[in-house]
């Protein structure tokens, strides 16, 4: 039996991002062939990558995460619910995206790889609590992390980068990395506070739209039942006028036939 070669962590960061693309892909209903047309990659390449035989070059990962961002978009846009749950993942939100995206960041930038974060989550905090999946989402803006989550994640780094810090003779930045964490998730609960009055705002306008129209229903109902009723009254008008017309010349007739 072949010994299956063990994946180094930015291998097994690769594949968690292959899943979790897939996995949107399908999700979202986009066909392969779709995101070929959007991406300009082979759909047979797609086939095979998402399959796990071939790797795809940062560029090319880049077109995907742009044509899923888009289809994202679409859905919004076509009233479409954009409920993650077949992923077991939270809505994300642009604070979210925004916290991913500087989340990864923060982590390469201090050569630390999702794979790390996830054993050290699952043997220093709760086995089984983190997946390189979920990170993966996290980070590409396709999921948002509840407050739990979150902690153990933003602990996790810190820990990391303070032990390779150490390692290498360098003083922890346990204090600033953690300042820096707790300022970003406050803004981004201010964000998302400010997106959610935005929302209830744009409902407010949308529904005072749909009085408005309906009122404007009504007042051109009511000038259609206004012309009616004129003309009913013009007409009316006309029969009595051409009838007493005709009975002033019958009168006049009947003069002249008795005289």
């Amino acid at each position: 039996m072949a010994k299956v070669r063990k994946l180094t962590p930015e291998e097994q960061e690769r594949e968690d991002d292959r899943q979790t693309f897939s996995k949107m892909r399908r999700t979202l209903g986009v066909r392969q062939a779709e995101l070929s047309k959007a991406t300009g990659i082979d759909q047979a390449k797609l086939s095979r990558w998402e399959n796990g035989h071939i790797e795809i070059t940062p560029e090319e990962t880049g077109k995907i995460v742009k044509a899923l961002d888009a289809a994202l978009v679409e859905r919004s846009e076509k009233g479409i619910p954009l409920s993650l749950g077949d992923l077991g993942y939270l809505e994300p939100s642009t604070s979210s995206k925004n916290l991913g995206k500087s989340y990864a960041e923060w982590r390469r930038k201090n050569s630390v790889t999702q794979q790390e974060v996830v054993d050290y989550i699952n043997t220093e905090i709760a086995d089984g609590a983190m997946s390189a999946s979920s990170i993966s989402a996290f980070e590409n803006g396709y999921c948002d992390l509840d407050k739990d989550d979150w902690a153990n994640l933003s602990h996790a780094l810190i820990e990391l980068v303070n032990k390779k810090r150490a390692a290498a003779g360098f003083p922890a930045v346990e204090s600033r990395w953690r300042e820096t964490f707790a300022e970003l998730r406050e803004s981004g609960r201010e964000i998302a506070k400010l997106e959610r009055e935005k929302a209830i705002q744009a409902r407010q306008i949308e529904a005072l739209r749909g009085e408005v129209a309906a009122q404007a229903e009504q007042i051109a109902a009511l000038r259609d039942l206004l012309d009616l009723k004129t003309k009913e009254v013009l007409l009316r008008d006309k029969i009595e006028s051409e009838a007493l017309a005709e009975s002033s010349a019958q009168e006049n007739i009947d003069k002249k036939e008795t005289t």
